[in-house]
């Protein structure tokens, strides 16, 4: 059935909003999107080819989720061909054929997942998301995917496979766990992972706040890159679990961590920034911005475009305008991130 001129239009234009930096504009165009269903994945398809932005595609990739289409599941197994896609995207990619799993594209989205999760030459992290979708069909069926990666090369992914039918820690535990590694500095970091995820908000201000700490010292002392990587995660995680209670007690570190190295900055300490930033993060968001490559074959997308967003928020929650002293100051040594930074909403 052909698309009536005026509900097409309005569709082109809710795609259209999925290229904006306003997170809650994508988040309100990818629902509407959804209920449109089958009628907006043509135009979503021709969004997803049409652009090489990783957060658009990223967005792209959610409202087809959200239509339930199985031409979404198509345009998902494409993009996982290539293992040079970018993490986000590939995330997207991986939760949408998750979402067929129970559908009647069951056995090809199983295949999927399977061939990302047993195949090594895919990165460490998409191979854990595609086992966290396949964790939810019946154990027979992910029995002997589970029996093949105890002999995985990688050992985080050998432990999570092993980690089937362990008991669930309960909150109370997870803290005493946190409260006796942040007394001792003794733990794992995959280990210390797992207790905040388990904690939740139960952990005290002051345990988290001593975590991050912890994790920064071990981060700094550590004798390879690759243990540096895992503690400085760990500590992207801590800094998330604080802003989600919107303590900005570990504010400093966020701050400090941006002016050193914001290319080593996961997603958490991005949007720990944006959650609980304040004026005093603008001009080392805004240097990090403008350090970063002007070239786009080089440039972190995500990275560039998560700076902005936390930026563009830290700006619109303290109502700051060009007539504040630190919008002058940033937008004197820094021009043109420091209009990014002011072209959110106000």
């Amino acid at each position: 059935m052909a698309i009536r001129k005026s509900a097409a239009s309005e569709i082109r234009a809710l795609v259209e909003l999925l290229t904006q930096s306003d997170v809650d504009a994508r988040e309100a165009a990818t629902a509407r999107l959804g209920v449109a269903g089958a009628r907006a994945v043509p135009h979503l398809l021709d969004a997803l080819d049409a652009t090489t932005s990783p957060v658009t595609r990223t967005a792209v990739l959610k409202a087809l989720e959200a239509t339930g289409d199985r031409r979404g599941l198509d345009a998902a197994v494409g993009i996982l061909h290539s293992r040079l896609t970018d993490p986000k995207v590939a995330t997207a990619a991986v939760r949408l054929l998750g979402s067929h799993l129970d559908a009647a594209d069951t056995d090809r989205a199983l295949d999927a997942l399977s061939t990302i999760v047993l195949d090594p030459a895919y990165r460490q992290a998409l191979r854990l998301d595609a086992f966290t979708e396949l964790e939810r069909m019946p154990t027979r069926l992910i029995a002997p995917i589970r029996k093949w990666l105890a002999t995985d090369p990688d050992a985080a992914i050998r432990r999570r496979a092993a980690d089937h039918g362990a008991p669930r820690l309960e909150p109370e535990d997870a803290v005493a766990q946190l409260e006796a590694v942040a007394a001792d500095g003794r733990a794992d970091p995959a280990a210390i992972r797992q207790w905040v995820e388990a904690a939740g908000p139960e952990a005290s201000l002051s345990t988290l706040h001593r975590m991050v700490e912890l994790a920064r010292t071990r981060e700094a002392l550590a004798p390879s890159a690759a243990d540096q990587d895992e503690w400085r995660v760990l500590r992207g995680r801590m800094h998330a679990a604080l802003a989600a209670r919107g303590s900005r007690v570990a504010l400093y570190d966020l701050r400090e961590s941006l002016e050193r190295m914001a290319s080593g900055l996961s997603d958490e300490f991005v949007s720990a920034l944006g959650m609980v930033g304040d004026a005093s993060c603008l001009e080392p968001l805004a240097a990090a911005i403008a350090r970063m490559p002007m070239d786009l074959e080089t440039r972190d997308h995500q990275l560039y475009d998560g700076l902005i967003d936390a930026g563009q928020a830290i700006v619109a929650r303290q109502g700051l305008t060009r007539r504040h002293s630190a919008i002058r100051k940033l937008l004197k040594a820094w021009p043109d991130a420091g209009e990014l930074l002011l072209a959110g909403p106000q």
